[in-house]
């Protein structure tokens, strides 16, 4: 049960590893005593802010606590014997939320909630353009889509291993649309160019082609080469001890590889790798591990840390810095959304997107 995390809808977490949270330790002897009581309770618990709540079990109600309805001793049996005990708190927790009005679509990690909060931003008019500039297809692309042709051509250094490159790749739509809107023409102050904003001389160093430095072609292959170097950077600088020790904190290597480095490269590409490296260290030096947050709300509190921190290369990470990776997995959400849509549309219409009509 260790790590295990609800949140309410006010956002506030109970669960271990977030500072003001409250721990939600349960062990077998705990549960099944909670259980052999036939109760398990939410209980309000005020803090300074008046803003907390945490789960506790309680054999004895009071008035302040909202128990679960007392079970069939049979029942009861027949489910311990049937389902896991980290099951059955689960569903239990979850239909004590439902009791209280609660939908638990609201209960969600502080990764999910940026990614939605950015996403729930986007006007129409916002989405439609970047969608149509992203389906446009170009002479030089032979055919495909702009978004098709970065992620069936984007290609990462062996140095990467291959679920990185995969999780990279089912991501990588949300980057030109986060930089301009998937405008290849556009030039910001700072000088960088293309859809993908590649500055005149890491595009240099990279091996771009003279002359195309707004061209697909050349901006695809540019990128897929400077993330391989940002995913070698970090992970020789953050060190083999380290990264194991954080991907303990997920629940699966693909959590890991999925709500940890991709939003992790996502930021190197934006802010630097040396800054993101310095953050995700600056974080794990200054907690013990087991106050660390857990799953998806880890790159959420490295992403804070880096933030609040003023000290050396971290005095120059901004809001934009802290909110980037979850901007481009925001946009890559809502063109996969309405690309969905419009594909459930057609069908449902019996057309193709190619028909005339008339």
């Amino acid at each position: 049960m260790e790590g295990k995390v609800y949140k309410f809808p006010s956002g506030e977490r109970v669960g271990k590893n977030k500072e003001n949270s409250f721990e939600l330790k349960t062990d077998r002897k705990a549960l099944r005593a909670v259980l052999a009581s036939f109760g398990i309770a939410l209980m309000p618990m005020k803090d300074s802010n008046d803003a907390e709540a945490s789960v506790q079990s309680d054999p004895e109600p009071t008035p302040n606590f909202v128990s679960v309805e007392n079970e069939h001793n049979d029942t009861l049996q027949e489910r311990l014997a049937n389902e896991s005990m980290e099951d059955m708190l689960d569903r239990t927790v979850m239909s004590n939320f439902r009791e209280q009005g609660v939908s638990t679509e609201e209960i969600v990690d502080e990764f999910s909630k940026r990614i939605q909060a950015y996403a729930s931003e986007r006007n129409e008019w916002d989405i439609s353009t970047t969608k149509n500039r992203a389906l446009e297809t170009l002479e030089e692309l032979g055919g495909l889509t702009k978004m098709e042709y970065l992620k069936e051509n984007i290609k990462f250094g062996e140095s990467m291993p291959a679920d990185i490159q995969s999780a990279l790749v089912d991501k990588i739509d949300g980057v030109p649309a986060a930089e301009t809107n998937y405008d290849e023409t556009k030039v910001s102050p700072d000088g960088a160019f293309g859809a993908l904003q590649t500055m005149p001389e890491t595009y240099e160093a990279f091996g771009g082609e003279k002359g195309k430095e707004t061209s697909w072609v050349s901006q695809v292959t540019v990128a897929g080469r400077i993330y391989t170097k940002k995913y070698e950077d970090l992970a020789a600088g953050l060190g083999e001890e380290r990264l194991a020790a954080i991907e303990k904190q997920y629940p699966s290597r693909e959590s890991y590889v999925n709500d940890f480095w991709v939003p992790l490269l996502f930021g190197a590409y934006h802010a630097g790798g040396s800054r993101w490296k310095d953050g995700v260290e600056g974080y794990t030096v200054s907690l013990p591990q087991e106050d660390w947050a857990v799953g998806k709300d880890f790159f959420p509190a490295v992403a804070d840390y880096s933030f609040e921190s003023k000290e050396g290369r971290l005095a120059e990470f901004g809001p934009k810095s802290r909110e980037y990776p979850f901007k481009v997995l925001a946009w890559s959400y809502l063109l996969n959304q309405e690309a969905e849509e419009e594909s459930t549309s057609y069908a449902q219409a019996d057309i193709s997107p190619t028909d005339n009509k008339g």
